[in-house]
């Protein structure tokens, strides 16, 4: 009589088991694959790719040379498990964020379709307004957050009230111009425009301070971040000192960035402060 343990009974039906488990597994990864290729089929399909583009808001920007761009665009890896072009895949969001980097003039970009099947895109686009002019060896054109994006000599001067140096090494296209101080200097700008001092150009000396040619004919030199109304304070008790008071002809800059110090300096003589 032959006996056999536990053991060797239950492995025929961990056998099974484990086999019922494979198949599973074969189907579900043959199912998916399945899935995967119609999806691939279904995003080549002429009747769900992209096959019109329209663009709007352009003035600088030639609406035809977006259209093109945005075509080589999609037509990239054309080799793709998924087409680019697909009315259901196509990547909207990077397309929304390359065309700003490919066209400077360009500020926002918005992609939308008009409906579910639709085969046409629209491409809403923004362009940057002109501000102030940066100038270096050559001048070029800012917008109000400071981004440069065109030569000044391709762009007309209307409004455009400023002239900005410094802060900017290399290639100024595309670069921002006081990169999170700008908004405080053009708080600066403002109030001394409306105390009388047009500010006619600002230079940027370094990362601490910048100074302000007025209108008047002399310079402001400030600090990043200072008090807009203590600064106005301090340039107006100066001027309005024995020392200065009608002499603002002969004066070449009155220096602020020492608190309610206050120095200045005559063409032709040396620094002092006001007492």
């Amino acid at each position: 009589m032959q006996l056999f343990s536990a053991a060797e009974k239950r492995r025929p039906l961990r056998t099974r088991r484990r086999r019922r488990r494979m198949l599973l597994v074969l189907a579900l990864l043959a199912l998916l694959l399945g899935i995967l290729y119609g999806l691939s089929w279904l995003s080549y399909h002429p009747r769900l790719v992209i096959t019109e583009i329209v663009v709007t808001g352009t003035d600088r920007t030639t609406p035809q040379a977006v259209e093109q761009f945005v075509r080589e665009y999609l037509a990239q890896q054309p080799n793709a498990a998924i087409a680019r072009s697909s009315i259901f895949f196509y990547p909207r969001r990077e397309i929304e964020e390359e065309i700003p980097k490919r066209f400077l003039h360009v500020k926002t970009a918005i992609v939308t379709r008009p409906s579910i099947f639709s085969q046409k895109v629209s491409i809403a686009v923004a362009e940057r307004e002109p501000f102030a002019r940066w100038c270096g060896e050559e001048c070029y054109v800012l917008d109000a957050d400071g981004y440069i994006f065109a030569l000044a000599s391709s762009t007309p001067k209307y409004g455009m009230t400023y002239i900005f140096s410094g802060d900017v090494a290399g290639d100024p296209l595309g670069q921002t111009y006081l990169a999170g101080r700008l908004t405080g200097v053009l708080t600066v700008l403002e109030r001394l425009g409306q105390r009388g001092y047009a500010a006619e150009k600002v230079i940027a000396e370094n990362a601490q301070d910048f100074s302000v040619l007025v209108s008047r004919g002399f310079y402001i030199r400030a600090t990043y971040g200072a008090n807009v109304e203590q600064l106005i304070r301090n340039l107006e008790l100066a001027l309005a000192s024995e020392a200065l008071v009608g002499k603002e002809q002969t004066l070449e800059y009155v220096d602020l960035r020492f608190g309610n110090r206050v120095y200045y300096k005559m063409k032709g003589e040396a620094a002092q402060g006001v007492e």
